[in-house]
């Protein structure tokens, strides 16, 4: 897995979800989490929201300098 500097991990909601709120910054760090051998997610957020490439593409934009 590639490392990141920090600002990278950095995202700004564009689209409130169920569980974030447009208009804030999170965190979001990567990982690799396989459910069901077909739901793969690879991104979850500060405070434990799994996300896939497309879920987060649609919901945030990287945030910092």
């Amino acid at each position: 897995m590639e490392a990141k500097e920090i600002k990278e991990l950095f995202h700004m909601c564009i689209i409130d979800t169920d569980r974030e709120t447009a208009g804030k910054v999170y965190v979001i760090y990567p990982t690799h989490v396989k459910l069901d051998n077909t739901r793969i997610f690879k991104h979850v957020t500060e405070t434990g929201h799994l996300l896939s490439d497309r879920f987060k593409n649609k919901h945030f934009i990287e945030w910092g300098d």
